[in-house]
């Protein structure tokens, strides 16, 4: 998995939590280990800072094989939103993003 890829998938889980209208200003991204096809890649983070509407918010992404990723991420929310763990009722067992292509590719 590539940086482009990786920060595609930092952005939707961010503003998946934060919501639709939320705008991202800034995103910082340091890669770790690869992630290869069919890895499972998992998110975790939390808001580290509330500064008066802006958010800014830590990201981990991890394989088996290791932390993939760490992005900080600065960003305005759609709505009010309180600083805790990014989590929500479903997140116990939090969707995994997986590295696999996409399936009918060229022949």
């Amino acid at each position: 998995m590539n940086i482009l890829i990786t920060n595609g998938l930092v952005g939707r889980y961010v503003t998946d939590w934060a919501g639709a209208g939320a705008r991202i200003t800034a995103m910082a991204i340091r890669l770790g280990v690869p992630a290869y096809p069919g890895d499972e890649l998992r998110f975790n983070g939390a808001v580290t800072t509330d500064d008066g509407g802006q958010l800014t918010i830590s990201v981990i992404g991890r394989t088996d094989h290791g932390n993939h990723m760490t992005a900080t991420v600065t960003l305005t929310p759609a709505a009010p939103t309180t600083p805790a763990a990014l989590t929500t009722p479903a997140a116990a067992n939090p969707p995994a993003v997986s590295a696999a292509p996409a399936q009918g590719g060229r022949s």
